[in-house]
C-alpha cells in the first residue's frame, strides 16, 4: 500500500512538473540600428532603436498558457484574488473540479481554445513576467516581483514602475516592439537595414477580412477574438513574428507621453491591431507611426507578446564548447 501511495504521488509530482508554459521565442538581432523618425504635434518622435539583442514571442500569449498560469494559484487554498480574470480568452470554468479554489479548461466548444489570445489587464500581464523571471514558481511571492514591482500596482504610484535590469522576461518597451515588427536588417538590401510602414512587410496596408478570404488582418473587422493565433501566416513580420497585424492589441511597458492625463491616471502604450473593434486601419492594422494608449487594468483587445533575455551558455555548456575546441587545436 505505502509503495502504491508513494507511485501515486510520484505521478502526480510528475504530471504537475509537466505543467510548465513554454514561449516560441525570435531572436531579434541587428543592435545598435537606426530609429524611424515621424512628426507629431509635440515634435519628433524615434521609435525602434534597440542597442542590444533580445527576443519576443513570435505569438501573443494563448489560452494554454494563460490557463497553466492562472491555474497555478487558483487550485490553491483560496483564489489568487489580486489576478483579474481575462476580458477575453478560450477558457471556461471546469465544471468537474470539486476544489479547492478554481480550475479553468480550455472551451469544450470551440476547437482551436487553446490557441486564442488572452486579453488581459497590464498589472496581470506584469505579473505574468514576474511568474515567468521567477522560474513559473507555485509560490504566489513569485507574482510581486523580479521584473516589476507589485507594491507599485495602483493608479498613484503606477508612474514608478519600472523593468528591472536583470529581468529574464518582460513586456516589451514601444522600441522593441516597433523594431521586432517593422525594422527588416535588410529592407534596402544586404546589410541595409530599413522600417516597412505595415507590420507584414510591406508599405502597402493589410487587407481585412477573415482568413481563407484574401485578407490578411482582422483590423477593424466585427467580434473575432475567438480567432486563433496564425490565422494570417502570410503577414510576417521581418523577424517572423505572426499576427502583429491581425489578432490583439498588445501592452508594452511604457507610459504614453503623448497622452495627457491628469496625476495618478497614467496610460500604457499600447500595439498592434486590436481584432474585434472597429476603427482607424491605420491605428487597428499597426502602422508604424500610429500606435493606442489604454488604462492598466482589464481592458477589452490587449494581450501581450513576451520579451526575453538572451541566454547565457551554462557552465557546462562552456566546458564542453572549451573541450571541442582544444580537440580541434591538437589536431
Amino acid at each position: 500500500m505505502q509503495r502504491r501511495l508513494t507511485a501515486a504521488l510520484a505521478c502526480l509530482i510528475a504530471t504537475t512538473a509537466q505543467a510548465q508554459v513554454d514561449i516560441d521565442f525570435v531572436t531579434i538581432g541587428a543592435p545598435g540600428n537606426e530609429p524611424f523618425e515621424f512628426d507629431t504635434s509635440l515634435g519628433t518622435i524615434q521609435w525602434g532603436e534597440v542597442e542590444y539583442r533580445y527576443r519576443i514571442g513570435r505569438t501573443e500569449i494563448t489560452t494554454q498558457q494563460w490557463m497553466t498560469f492562472l491555474n497555478t494559484f487558483a487550485t490553491q487554498d483560496a483564489l489568487w484574488e489580486d489576478i483579474v480574470l481575462p476580458f477575453a480568452w478560450g477558457a471556461v470554468d471546469d465544471p468537474g473540479y470539486n476544489g479547492p479554489g478554481r480550475r479553468w479548461m480550455l472551451n469544450p466548444n470551440n476547437p482551436d481554445a487553446a490557441l486564442v489570445p488572452v486579453d488581459m489587464g497590464w498589472f496581470d500581464a506584469a505579473r505574468f513576467a514576474n511568474w515567468m523571471h521567477n522560474g513559473q514558481s507555485s509560490d504566489p511571492a513569485s507574482l510581486n516581483s523580479g521584473v516589476y514591482d507589485a507594491s507599485l500596482f495602483n493608479l498613484f504610484d503606477a508612474p514608478l514602475i519600472t523593468r528591472a535590469a536583470d529581468a529574464k522576461y518582460w513586456i516589451p518597451s514601444i522600441d522593441e516592439w516597433i523594431k521586432a515588427a517593422h525594422y527588416d536588417p535588410n529592407r534596402f538590401g544586404p546589410g541595409e537595414g530599413g522600417y516597412w510602414q505595415w507590420a507584414n512587410m510591406s508599405d502597402e496596408p493589410p487587407i481585412p477580412g477573415l482568413p481563407g478570404t484574401g485578407g490578411t488582418t482582422a483590423a477593424t473587422l466585427d467580434d473575432v477574438r475567438g480567432l486563433p493565433i496564425g490565422s494570417y501566416p502570410e503577414a510576417l513580420s521581418p523577424w517572423g513574428l505572426l499576427d502583429t497585424s491581425g489578432s490583439r492589441r498588445e501592452w508594452t511597458d511604457e507610459i504614453d507621453p503623448l497622452r495627457f492625463f491628469l496625476p495618478g491616471d497614467p496610460a500604457w502604450q499600447t500595439e498592434g491591431s486590436g481584432a474585434g473593434f472597429s476603427g482607424s486601419l491605420s491605428l487597428q492594422g499597426d502602422e508604424i507611426d500610429r500606435g493606442g494608449n489604454a488604462r492598466p487594468f482589464s481592458s477589452p483587445g490587449i494581450s501581450i507578446r513576451l520579451a526575453a533575455a538572451i541566454p547565457t551558455p551554462s557552465t557546462a555548456t562552456l566546458a564542453t564548447l572549451a573541450m571541442i575546441a582544444a580537440a580541434r587545436r591538437r589536431r
